[in-house]
C-alpha cells in the first residue's frame, strides 16, 4: 500500500490542497485494494472543493459512492441534487444522510422518504431509527 500511495502522492496532495481541478481524472485514481479513490479519502476528510461535482465516483466492489462519503460526515453542498445515487447494497445517499443526521430540511411529503433500501428500509424510517430524537420536519 505504501508503493500504491507514493504513486498517487502528487494527485492527493493536490487534491486536498485544492489544486486538482474539478474535472481530473486523478479524482478517480484507486489507491488501495479496498478501492478507495482519491476522492474518497478527501470527502472523509470534509475537504471536498466547492463545486466538486464527480459524485457518483464508486468503488467497484460495494458501489459506495463519494457523494455517500460524504453524507457520513457532513450535510452536502447547497444544490446538491443526487440523493438517488444508489450503493449495491440498495443504499441511497440519503440514506447514508439520514442515518448520520445529514439530511437538508425536508418537507413531510418529500417522495425521498419514501425511497427503500434493497432491504425495505426507507429514508423517513433510517432517520427514525438513527434519529429518534428529532423529529421530520412538518415544514
Amino acid at each position: 500500500m505504501i508503493e500504491i500511495l507514493k504513486y498517487f502522492r502528487e494527485p492527493l496532495r493536490a487534491a486536498l490542497t485544492g489544486e486538482l481541478p474539478l474535472d481530473s481524472r486523478d479524482w478517480a485514481c484507486v489507491v488501495d485494494n479496498n478501492d478507495t479513490t482519491i476522492a474518497h479519502i478527501v470527502a472523509a476528510l470534509c475537504m471536498l472543493p466547492k463545486g466538486f461535482f464527480q459524485w457518483s465516483i464508486a468503488r467497484a466492489w460495494s458501489g459506495w459512492t463519494v457523494a455517500h462519503e460524504l453524507a457520513a460526515y457532513q450535510k452536502m453542498p447547497e444544490g446538491f441534487d443526487q440523493w438517488d445515487l444508489v450503493s449495491l447494497s440498495g443504499v441511497t445517499v440519503a440514506h447514508v444522510a439520514a442515518r448520520w443526521g445529514n439530511l437538508p430540511e425536508l418537507d413531510a411529503n418529500s417522495p425521498i422518504w419514501n425511497w427503500a433500501d434493497d432491504n425495505g428500509e426507507t429514508v423517513r424510517e433510517c432517520y427514525m431509527r438513527w434519529n429518534n430524537e428529532k423529529r421530520v420536519n412538518r415544514g
